[in-house]
């Protein structure tokens, strides 16, 4: 396309007209930027393109559509000024197009914030004096994994002697935030931590502790937080031996709740649960006996409402993909099935011989894997399990169990499997392993297994540490299949909050941690797992166990 321009014949200055010139190519500058924006005081670049012309001239030429590549980045006008986000930070691309002709530029926008609760005694630029000595971390592990949409997580640190400060660094390539404290936690607001999470979902933050002594800063080892690209769904339902009920925490809360808890004096433990569409099993026991009866709410509404009364032993259950049936168990081995809609016993479903505990229905409701275990005890212990695979119809009836999974046994020490959970695509079953029983077993570990068969892996990063009492697994529903999440129940220290410098297993207090699993490391032989974080805002003041993700 030909257009008339005033040029100044071999000059790249405007002047009196002297042809009508074609533009063969279109630059734009700046070619690069990077600028700092934050709530209160966004960037702004005035864009200018500058054509080149056939005769070899170059001018700046107002003809010309601006865009981005990303408005996260912030917007740009029809004159090429960009005023960033004042939201987060982005990386886009500055586009100028003229007759068909286009132009790019390379923008990095920053978002810089500092949160202050030093009551104005701190600086940033204090900490940036020379290193002498270190920080060190309590928590997060390194490398943890979290939700995008979580609300938020707290960074625990050990006192430096001497320190008046410490300065907490959340980086990126597009994020600067930092937190100024005399406290050793630093606790980012769910909003702000929502900047971090979502502008750098995907990738990883790089957290960094700096102490101000008089000796100089101290700086801790740099952690790196990794944000998974989607958010997690649903919620945790897990039971609370401290509030006597099942307490409710969605993925994304800033506060639990608690969900159900009858008032009753016999029975009186509602303990074992499964969440599945609007359906939640429960197990009723009572006090100081190992009876258990099986029950079943509808959670569809604000308010659980109970559909059965308690007139069958069982304890632990499963429902089906569609919420239609449950499974149940009990102490003889055989398993009940149940009309979830209803609440209608139906009838017994078992195996000659087997003894059959802790279904999980597969989530195409083709099979159930559960424990076919030696000798039971009561209904919710057992030892010498073993993983089975059964095919199971619609109206209930199994078929022959197929070993997936046996430990060697031994004469005494005898390994034990328990607690087996389908991921969310049915390629895997999360389970426990350990010596001696089932329940409250401290030195229980978690693994995975393929449906295919094959060596259980140990899910060792999420496993942290032995004698921790890792329990029972479960998985969470499927936004993404690149990364998984599993929430387990463990008595692991959480920084100095929860069980810091408690060595008396009596006194330990379970809590509720979440774990990425990432197939493609599976399939691989490798860990899967990535060190587990503490599920935000459940009581650290209570005792919390089999935790379920649902809806």
């Amino acid at each position: 396309m030909t257009l008339a321009y005033l040029v100044a014949c071999g000059t790249s200055e405007t002047s009196a007209p002297v042809a009508s010139l074609e533009v063969t190519a279109l630059a734009i500058d700046p070619a690069a930027s990077v600028v700092q924006t934050s709530g209160a005081d966004p960037a702004t670049i005035q864009y200018v393109a500058t054509a080149t012309f056939v005769d070899g001239t170059s001018a700046p030429i107002d003809l010309v559509s601006w865009s981005l590549s990303s408005f996260a980045a912030g917007q740009v006008d029809s004159t090429g000024l960009f005023t960033a986000s004042t939201e987060n930070g982005a990386v886009s691309t500055v586009v100028a197009e003229h007759a068909g002709i286009t132009a790019y530029a390379d923008l990095t926008v920053v978002y810089r914030e500092v949160i202050d609760d030093a009551g104005g005694a701190l600086a940033v630029e204090d900490f940036d004096g020379s290193t002498s000595g270190s920080v060190a971390w309590i928590y997060p592990e390194d490398a943890v994994s979290v939700p995008r949409n979580i609300p938020s997580l707290t960074f625990m640190w050990e006192p430096v002697s001497g320190a008046t400060g410490y300065r907490v660094g959340f980086t990126t390539e597009i994020t600067e935030i930092y937190a100024l404290t005399t406290d050793t936690h630093a606790s980012i607001e769910a909003s702000l931590w929502n900047v971090i999470a979502a502008t750098n979902a995907g990738g990883e933050v790089a957290v960094e502790i700096r102490a101000l002594t008089g000796s100089g800063v101290a700086v801790s080892e740099v952690r790196t937080v990794r944000v998974n690209r989607l958010d997690a769904d649903g919620s945790i339902y897990y039971w609370s031996t401290s509030d006597a009920g099942i307490v409710k925490v969605p993925i994304d809360a800033e506060e639990p709740e608690l969900f159900y808890a009858p008032n009753r004096t016999a029975p009186n433990c509602v303990a074992c649960h499964t969440v599945r569409d609007d359906r939640m099993s429960v197990a009723y026991g009572i006090e100081g006996a190992l009876e258990f009866y099986s029950g079943l709410l509808d959670v569809s509404g604000d308010e659980p409402v109970e559909l059965t009364q308690r007139d069958r032993r069982g304890y632990y259950s499963t429902l089906d993909p569609q919420a239609e049936r449950m499974l149940t168990s009990e102490e003889s081995g055989v398993l009940n099935l149940w009309d979830a809609r209803t609440g209608t016993w139906l009838k017994q479903s078992g195996i000659d011989g087997v003894v059959l505990t802790q279904p999980d229905w597969s989530p195409d409701g083709d099979q159930i894997v559960a424990v076919a275990a030696r000798q039971m005890y009561g209904d919710c212990c057992f030892t010498e399990g073993k993983l089975v695979l059964i095919p199971i119809d619609e109206s209930g009836n199994l078929g022959a169990a197929t070993t997936l999974y046996e430990p060697e046994y031994q004469a005494a020490n005898t390994l034990n499997v328990f607690y087996p959970a389908f991921s969310p695509d049915g390629r895997w079953v999360a389970f426990n392993m350990a010596l001696g029983s089932s329940y409250d077993n401290e030195n229980a570990q978690l693994y995975v297994i393929s449906v295919d068969g094959g060596e259980p892996i140990p899910l060792a990063a999420a496993n942290f540490a032995e004698g921790i009492t890792n329990s029972w697994p479960h998985w969470g529903p499927l936004p993404d299949d690149e990364v998984f999440w599993l929430a387990f129940a463990s008595k692991r220290a959480y920084g100095d909050i929860v069980n810091d410098g408690v060595t008396d297993p009596s006194l330990l207090q379970s809590q509720i941690w979440v774990a990425a699993f990432r197939p493609a490391l599976a399939e691989a032989g490798g860990d899967p797992s990535s060190p587990a974080f503490w599920l935000p805002n459940q009581d650290p003041e209570t005792s919390n166990h089999t935790s379920y993700w649902g809806r």
